[in-house]
């Protein structure tokens, strides 16, 4: 039974260490000239604390606090390259990348109307160290001759993210479904000094501005029926030289249908089309133009 004015607390403090073993293959032109090993090793302290106020009976409110750690993809950090020498292109990864840390704080509210309908709304906000965003350079010198393009990833410096986000759901008792989000998400990122893409602030790595969620369906006895548009804005996806050069995702919005229908406790039959509006997704650079 939920009491007003009560709250329950729960927090902790979580230690990680990490050891990491990167190994490669040298070259000198085409000649193998032995294996290269990169080592990298950190630890890492976590605390986190989140509350929960009963409001009422059908009023919550959350809080949390918390700092938490991504580590580098096998992709980001191996230490290998691949060479084009047709092209003239070289993409390689970083294995002496550092891990992303960030200080997270989010605040929410619900608000139960019944057993089946939902309100929530909530702030967030992060404090990121060591974001790490993939770069590319052209007209590169390696090993004393000029490439067309070359990429890899980087740590940037202080990056952050804030935000807030609603949502709504109900389910009638006649088998209506409606469900809807919306999240707002504005970030940024100061690329380091001596960066091959140039010290500047840019738009927070992959990170959509707006995403919003739609559904209606039909959920009651063996069916369950729904027809969802999800849209997003665009991102940046690849930081080159300058900001004309950096290439960006377009906005996207899709239709989908899913249809379950269970026969019994032992068989159910499931259908989905995918995109029924056919939308494209494109990249471009600099802007949309």
């Amino acid at each position: 039974t939920t009491v007003a004015g009560s709250s329950t607390w729960v927090y902790g403090l979580r230690l990680e260490d990490t050891q990491t073993t990167y190994n490669g293959k040298a070259f000198d032109g085409d000649v193998f000239t032995g294996r290269t090993q990169f080592e990298n090793n950190y630890s890492f302290l976590a605390p986190s604390l989140n509350v929960k106020f009963d409001l009422s009976d059908n009023q919550v409110m959350r809080a949390g606090i918390f700092r938490s750690l991504v580590r580098p993809g096998f992709e980001e950090s191996r230490a290998g390259a691949v060479v084009d020498t047709e092209d003239r292109e070289i993409e390689g990864g970083n294995p002496q990348l550092d891990p992303t840390i960030a200080w997270n704080f989010d605040l929410t509210y619900e608000y139960y109307l019944g057993t089946q309908t939902f309100f929530g709304a909530g702030v967030f906000y992060k404090s990121l160290q060591d974001a790490i965003v993939a770069v590319e350079a052209t007209d590169i010198q390696f090993r004393g001759e000029l490439w067309n393009v070359a990429g890899t990833f980087v740590n940037t410096d202080d990056s952050s993210i804030a935000g807030f986000e609603l949502s709504f759901q109900t389910l009638l008792e006649n088998g209506f479904l409606f469900v809807a989000n919306y999240t707002y998400s504005d970030g940024e990122t100061d690329l380091p000094v001596g960066s091959i893409s140039g010290q500047r602030t840019i738009p927070f790595f992959k990170q959509a501005k707006n995403t919003a969620n739609l559904a209606i369906g039909y959920d009651k006895g063996p069916w369950d029926i729904r027809l969802a548009t999800n849209y997003r804005s665009d991102f940046l996806d690849d930081i080159g030289g300058n900001p004309l050069s950096d290439r960006y995702t377009s906005d996207f919005m899709q239709m989908d249908l899913t249809a379950r229908y269970e026969v019994n406790e032992n068989l159910m039959i499931t259908a989905e089309a995918i995109n029924l509006n056919d939308e494209p997704e494109f990249y471009y650079f600099g802007n949309a133009n």
